[in-house]
């Protein structure tokens, strides 16, 4: 009798340690899915900025994130509170998911049966422990964190712990996250006036950079001309890819449009940016120097050798500029820039002379042309590879 006994102890012990490990598994999961909403909604366009703002997928995964946490965290001491609200959320979630079908970048037709499944799958991600949680509880199953009599708060500290750790890896994981919205890449000119809101213009110390994998670059703030505070000393650059330790660095970037980023000190490269090592960035500082041309338009540009493998200016090479009055030439100076003023608006053109091969290098799917208008500034990184072969 006694053997039956201790068996049955046995048996009872072990049903105990698998219900408390799976529901453990469950609140882990449950973090798990919250950190990662809470990285993918931290840097989605929230703010006005270079990026349309994605606010029913920003509230939708950050709903879905927040959700997580908080009842998986509630589930450790109050399992039906948190099948609660799991339940609640969940249609809500799948209602936000399902208005972002209407987004006109979506590829497929919007119909009720793709509408149904977005709503389906989104809401079971919270449906499925909301329905764990609210079994459990009425099957008697003890929670993880078993209730005691006398009052204490070391389950509300573990809570907060826990909170505040699933927002801070949720915060690094958004640094590695590319979910930076949607938007085509359109060469610049050199600018002497903000583009879009939040847009931030620099020249910084490079005091730190980070993995060339997830290039993150530490910058002391050395000449501002727009979008930084002037109480920040310093600033974190998403995507210096070709900075150096002590170097300088052009910056021309955004503020983080993000959900929780847009409170830090984070700027990130936008498509066909003009960030760059100071030596590449020679006419976009005289241009924020000298401001808007007086009369007419300013063309000018800069032309390297190659820059792939070395950012030496092509000095003294010849550029063709081609408008409404005909072509103009023009020669390269020291800093291989070339500079024209005071021409007529209209559509204009320019290309390295016939001894080489002139491209594009802020964006290789944009060519050498476009249209400006009187008091503009307009102008194209430019390639002579000739230049760079005829080197002795």
């Amino acid at each position: 009798m006694s053997n039956q006994v201790m068996r049955s102890v046995r048996l009872s012990r072990l049903v105990s340690r698998a219900k408390f490990v799976l529901s453990s598994l469950v609140i882990l999961i449950g973090l798990l899915m919250g950190v990662l909403a809470i990285a993918l909604c931290a840097d989605m366009p929230t703010f006005a900025g270079y990026f349309e703002p994605e606010l029913s997928r920003v509230a939708a995964i950050a709903l879905l994130g927040f959700t997580s946490v908080v009842a998986s965290i509630i589930a450790l001491r109050q399992p039906r509170t948190a099948s609660f609200i799991f339940l609640s959320a969940a249609p809500i979630v799948g209602a936000c998911f399902a208005w972002w079908l209407r987004f006109p970048f979506s590829e497929y037709e919007i119909s009720l049966r793709r509408v149904v499944l977005v709503f389906t799958g989104t809401s079971l991600l919270l449906l499925i422990p909301g329905a764990y949680w609210l079994a459990t509880s009425r099957a008697g199953w003890a929670s993880v964190i078993p209730k005691q009599r006398e009052q204490t708060h070391w389950p509300l500290f573990i809570g907060i712990v826990l909170f505040v750790l699933c927002l801070f890896f949720g915060l690094i994981g958004s640094l590695y996250v590319d979910n930076k919205g949607y938007a085509d890449c359109k060469p610049f000119p050199a600018s002497f006036t903000p583009r879009f809101p939040d847009h931030v213009v620099f020249v910084g110390g490079v005091l730190l950079n980070g993995n060339p994998s997830h290039p993150l670059c530490l910058l002391r703030v050395r000449q501002r001309f727009w979008g930084l505070p002037r109480w920040l000393p310093f600033a974190i650059l998403r995507g210096c890819f070709d900075a150096r330790d002590g170097s300088e660095y052009f910056v021309d970037a955004r503020r983080s449009q993000g959900l929780i980023t847009h409170s830090l000190p984070l700027v990130d490269r936008y498509p066909c940016s003009h960030a760059a090592p100071i030596d590449r960035a020679a006419a976009d500082l005289r241009v924020l120097k000298d401001g808007p041309p007086k009369s007419g338009v300013r063309i000018i540009g800069t032309v390297h050798m190659d820059l792939s493998r070395t950012s030496e200016p092509a000095r003294g090479v010849e550029v063709i500029i081609t408008g409404p009055s005909g072509s103009t030439r023009t020669m390269t100076d020291q800093q291989g820039v070339y500079d024209t003023e005071g021409l007529p608006e209209g559509h204009y053109s320019v290309r390295v002379g016939p001894r080489g091969l002139c491209r594009d290098w802020h964006c290789s799917s944009c060519d050498a042309e476009g249209d400006v208008k009187s008091g503009q500034v307009w102008g194209a990184g430019l390639i002579d590879y000739a230049a760079r072969r005829a080197r002795p």
